[in-house]
């Protein structure tokens, strides 16, 4: 603006006490801001992917990956770009429910859990068609450690806990999240940390074990 127009407006101000012309140029400025910001998110498709609203970008990658009908059910945080790969990381998995539980979580694979094993499968004593070489287990049930993952959330505050715990506000959702990328195959169990060093230590033979008091 030229020096005329910058002291006519400081002499409107001081001498006269008048903040209309002030007022009106800041509308500009400001009209002239907003212009210019959306013309570089416009240009600048990055920009688009880093906020939390549904996106151009991921709807594309969901499309192209066959995981459109379930766009409705994934968070908007970006991630799409995780469900295209064809081997799926815990790490990346790690990632997407940081953003959402915001907290530390960690997850532990090879946990292992008890399966039930198939009447055909198991050690039959007298059968001429089991084999010694073949394999056969003893029991109904056996330790399968590469079918079963640990999801650990926190180190958190009480109050928040309870919003990953069953009927919490984020626990339908978690569990939605973790079956959408890891498929069905797979089983986990969600386990949360608590900080305790602000509650107050119960001795034994109280009645409160198992109890968890807000």
């Amino acid at each position: 603006m030229p020096t005329i127009y910058t002291e006519w407006l400081i002499e409107r101000e001081t001498r006269y006490n008048d903040f209309a012309p002030k007022a009106l140029l800041d509308i500009f400025n400001h009209r002239q801001y907003c212009l210019s910001y959306l013309a570089w998110h416009k240009q600048h498709y990055p920009s688009k992917v880093e906020g939390n609203d549904n996106n151009t970008i991921s709807n594309v990658v969901l499309s192209l990956c066959g995981m459109s009908h379930i766009s409705d059910k994934l968070s908007n945080n970006g991630h799409a770009q995780f469900y295209t790969y064809s081997v799926r990381s815990l790490a990346n998995l790690e990632r997407i429910l940081r953003q959402i539980c915001q907290a530390q979580v960690i997850i532990i694979p090879f946990s292992g859990r008890w399966q039930n094993i198939d009447h055909n499968e198991r050690c039959q004593l007298g059968d001429k068609k089991i084999l010694l070489s073949y394999g056969p287990v003893i029991g109904n049930v056996r330790w399968d450690i590469s079918s079963s993952f640990e999801v650990i959330i926190g180190p958190v505050d009480l109050n928040v806990a309870h919003k990953f715990m069953s009927q919490g506000e984020y626990y339908d959702f978690i569990q939605e999240q973790i079956q959408i990328y890891v498929g069905a195959v797979l089983d986990f169990i969600i386990k949360v940390k608590i900080h305790m060093a602000p509650h107050k230590s119960i001795p034994l033979g109280k009645g409160e074990l198992g109890k968890i008091r807000a």
